[in-house]
């Protein structure tokens, strides 16, 4: 230190800035509340179409027809097996519908207590069951 006309001067030091106490704490909650990982759009419509094929194959072979609706997730299912129809009933549909996340299903409407339900229920079960977990991309 030194005097110049009682002004006193010190020789500049690198301040730091004070350390925050609960900087540690604070990194230390985000990265044990972590959410898990969100799956890209590009994966789940993958899945989806993979899952519809796989459908789509075994209601096929059964004698079921597929239409899709234009712009949506939807499928209509158009019976044209079962039992006989009464006078006045015509054949029939449902609707098979994907529940984007979180929900992440197929969902078949409507829903009633109907045989023919029933069977679309097993057989669409039976078909994504078949479907492998994780489908493995293999380079050409």
């Amino acid at each position: 230190m030194f005097c110049l006309q009682n002004i006193f001067f010190e020789p500049q030091q690198k301040k730091q800035l004070p350390r925050a106490p609960s900087a540690c704490w604070a990194i230390a909650v985000v990265s044990t509340n972590r959410l898990p990982m969100k799956k890209s759009k590009a994966t789940e419509a993958l899945r989806v179409a993979t899952d519809i094929a796989a459908i789509k194959a075994a209601l096929h072979q059964r004698g079921y027809r597929l239409r899709k609706q234009p712009k949506q997730p939807v499928w209509k299912i158009i019976i044209t097996l079962g039992p006989p129809l009464t006078r006045g009933e015509t054949g029939g549909f449902y609707t098979l519908t994907y529940q984007p996340a979180p929900i992440s299903a197929w969902v078949l409407h409507p829903q009633d207590n109907d045989i023919r339900r029933q069977t679309l229920e097993t057989i669409i079960q039976s078909a994504l069951k078949k479907q492998p977990a994780n489908p493995i991309r293999t380079s050409s």
